[in-house]
């Protein structure tokens, strides 16, 4: 059916009547009235192109598709991913404010939050190392640092390193370069080492 209804012009293919083709040898235009401003381009053996304010701003290729500007998408959670790569439930989120989440099989694993930050959840490591010689995680209970390849553990640093609490209140132990090895209780220093051996604090 072709027709204008006095506002409106339509055309349209009956239900049950099969499928409604538009073809062309060449090009395919949609375009305003004037034929000024492109709504969609779609070329035989080329791309399909989307247009906004004829402006061209998505097009299929020979790899899959380009954008020519951002893309957005208004709604994503950890079981239904904004940008997927084949596997339901794991891709790219919306995690809050400004935040980025990562979910695997429907299941959020990291995020990085409005400030930059990357936020690993409970039991899922960082490897380090082409056979994962070095694990950082934490599992809800405990937090690790464990190396199981070849080769020593180094912690360094050019300055000194020290070990302390988490508030940076308390000192457990002090490694100072080209000096001392100091150990701690209750942050009063007990034991340290000396360029002629070792003194003891207490008994």
């Amino acid at each position: 059916e072709i027709y204008h209804d006095g506002s409106s012009s339509a055309i349209l293919n009956s239900a049950g009547s099969g499928q409604l083709t538009i073809g062309s040898d060449d090009a395919l235009n949609l375009t305003s009235r004037t034929g000024t401003e492109y709504f969609f381009r779609g070329y035989t053996n080329g791309a399909a192109e989307l247009y906004y304010d004829n402006s061209k701003k998505l097009e299929t290729t020979s790899y899959g598709n380009a954008s020519a500007g951002q893309v957005r998408v208004t709604s994503s959670n950890a079981s239904t991913v904004a940008f997927s790569v084949g596997d339901v439930g794991t891709g790219f989120y919306n995690a809050g404010s400004n935040a980025i989440g990562y979910s695997a099989n429907g299941t959020q694993k990291w995020n990085i939050d409005s400030g930059g930050n990357l936020r690993l959840v409970d039991s899922v490591k960082a490897y380090f190392g082409t056979s994962d010689d070095l694990q950082i995680f934490h599992d809800g209970s405990n937090s690790y640092i464990k190396d199981s390849g070849t080769g020593d553990l180094l912690i360094g640093g050019d300055a000194n390193v020290s070990i302390i609490n988490s508030a940076a209140s308390e000192f457990k132990a002090k490694f100072i370069t080209n000096g001392a090895v100091e150990l701690y209780h209750d942050n009063s220093k007990k034991f340290e080492t000396t360029s002629t051996g070792a003194t003891f604090s207490g008994t």
